[in-house]
């Protein structure tokens, strides 16, 4: 490109020079010239011939001449450094201090100081045995140069591998030994030693196993473990034993498992096939109340029987032999006491109406409705007395908790309640009104439901559905009823995409967004709320303008968007 360089900027020399030789000949042609002193128009370089022109004092007209290149200023000699298999080299040159290009040491132009790598230019280590029957070695230059050959020389025995002239590492296979018949293992027992099974070599002498790797010691350690246990034996306390014939000291005792017991019989062990454990507990039935004896008949005791074993027991779990309670003649079940209507009274024995109780009537007033009655059955006997009756009490109505009462007179001599017509009202209660209630104020329960109390009972409860209001995406909708929120928020109501705006190097961006019209909030493309739309300032988020020269070897261009920010570098190109 530097060559292109020179010849267009000779050719445009040539072509200035000419260009004036044609504009001043125009003079007298026939003037003796008489020139005056050169004076240089464009200085010459080592690279590029100046230009001259001097003035006829006469006519006026100029001349021009070229001025021929100058020599290179040479500086020192720079020696060669010659290539590897990783780096480039460079070669030997010396530069010009005033156009720097490279030169050898006859003076012509190097384009290109490069050496180009040498690929078989390495500088090898020493070989190491790869343990494979190879070597290799490094190159110092670059590691992931390595040169592997094959392991060679030495020679091997039954008990050594050969060793390579070369990496001096075992390598190969050792030969073959000369095995004897082979000796069948002695297993070790738990108070024995044992012989591992083995052939020897006859030339070595040394043993091996079936697959030739040598045996530096035939014991086998004693092996606590390798007992020859005979048949488990109940110990009678839950637990059972078996006894090693190699050494009856060497015990293994474990607790029994397994089986079921019932209340009638220990579980059987799985194992040693003996009773152990306690009993089962029993599975009882349903409580049976105990039947009372009677005056004529025997009882039962309360009891409950075990499922399994068929037996009775108590309360507390004690067994019960007899079920049976006797017969108890003062244990009679006497009816109410009847009236005989001649001021006496019977009572009957429920259990055996043989069984009778005769008295006479006694005691009672008699009233203004009722004969006397019979402290004992109950029965009238005697004559009426007229009734007294009081004020009249106004009806208290019955409630969904509460009875009422009816409207009633009483008379005053036998107390006795009465309607308006005098007929007696033996039972001034007003039965419950279940539907009779005094709701309070309805109250929400959080769940889309409100229930109100009632003020007489507050078990009586009426349990409604919330509605009426309108959900937004901000509060839910209240309910017209109990006045309270209730179901689950609105949807969003989204207006227009917001695209991001970037973060600069001054300045924070905002992220894209697209906003709720009734919450206000912001969310993503994925509806997911974005609690904050900044974009952290970006230090790195520059807009340079152009690059303007500082005058002193540099350019710089200012940042748009801060004019703080400044990229100043050293100016290149051009010649």
């Amino acid at each position: 490109m530097n060559v292109k360089k020179r010849i267009i900027c000779n050719i445009l020399c040539f072509m200035i020079v000419l260009c004036s030789m044609f504009t001043f000949t125009a003079c007298d042609k026939d003037c003796k010239h008489k020139w005056g002193e050169w004076e240089t128009v464009v200085e010459s370089t080592c690279t590029t011939t100046g230009t001259k022109k001097r003035q006829c004092s006469k006519c006026e007209e100029f001349e021009e001449d070229s001025i021929a290149v100058i020599a290179h200023n040479f500086g020192s000699w720079v020696e060669e450094v010659l290539a590897n298999c990783t780096v480039a080299g460079t070669k030997a040159h010396k530069d010009c201090s005033v156009c720097k290009k490279h030169f050898d040491n006859d003076g012509n132009e190097i384009l290109d100081l490069t050496i180009t790598i040498d690929e078989n230019a390495h500088n090898y280590g020493v070989w190491t045995s790869n343990g494979d029957g190879t070597h290799s070695r490094q190159c110092l230059h670059n590691s992931e140069h390595v040169e592997t050959v094959s392991c060679a020389g030495g020679e091997a025995t039954c008990e050594e591998k050969a060793v390579c002239d070369t990496c001096k590492g075992e390598y190969g296979e050792l030969k073959n030994h000369t095995f004897g018949a082979w000796n069948e293992e002695v297993p070790a027992t738990c108070s024995k030693t044992g012989t591992k099974g083995y052939k020897d070599c006859s030339v070595c002498e040394k043993h091996f196993d079936k697959d030739g790797n040598k045996i530096v010691d035939l014991t086998l350690a004693i092996n606590s473990e390798a007992h020859n246990y005979g048949a488990w034996t109940s110990n009678g306390d839950g637990t059972h034993t078996r006894v090693c014939s190699y050494n009856n000291a060497h015990l293994e005792k474990e607790n029994c498992a397994g089986g079921k017991a019932t209340c009638e019989e220990k579980a059987v062990c799985d194992i040693c096939k003996k009773e152990y454990g306690n009993f089962g507990g029993h599975t009882f039935g349903e409580w049976i109340n105990e039947k009372p004896a009677t005056c004529s008949e025997v009882g039962t005791k309360g009891h409950k029987d075990c499922l399994v074993c068929e037996k009775h027991f108590d309360k507390d779990g004690n067994e019960i032999e007899d079920l049976t309670i006797a017969v108890n003649s003062e244990a009679h079940n006497y009816g109410a006491w009847t009236s005989n209507g001649d001021g006496t009274h019977t009572r009957v024995c429920s259990y055996n109406n043989a069984h009778l109780e005769n008295g006479d009537c006694t005691g009672g007033e008699a009233t203004c409705d009722k004969k006397a009655v019979c402290d004992t059955c109950k029965g009238e006997y005697g004559e009426l007395k007229n009734h007294t009756f009081g004020d009249w009490n106004e009806e208290v109505p019955a409630t969904c908790s509460k009875t009422g009462t009816k409207g009633y007179k009483d008379c005053s001599v036998c107390e006795k309640h009465f309607d308006n017509d005098g007929n007696e009202i033996t039972d001034l209660t007003l039965e419950l009104n279940a539907v009779a209630h005094n709701y309070g104020a309805w109250t929400s329960n959080g769940n889309g439901y409100h229930t109100r109390v009632c003020l007489y009972d507050n078990k009586h409860t009426e349990l409604d559905v919330c509605s009426g209001g309108e959900a937004t995406c901000e509060e839910r909708a209240v309910c017209e009823i109990c006045e309270e929120a209730y179901g689950n928020l609105a949807d969003h109501t989204f207006g227009d995409w917001s695209e991001e705006v970037p973060a600069t190097c001054s300045q924070t961006g905002t992220k894209a967004h697209k906003d709720c019209l009734v919450c206000e909030k912001h969310f993503d493309e994925n509806d997911n709320e974005i609690e904050d739309l900044t974009i952290e300032i970006d230090e790195e988020a520059h807009n340079y303008g152009a690059w303007t020269s500082n005058g002193d070897n540099t350019h710089s261009r200012v940042c748009v968007y801060n004019g703080e920010h400044i990229e100043t570098l050293d100016c290149t190109g051009g010649e």
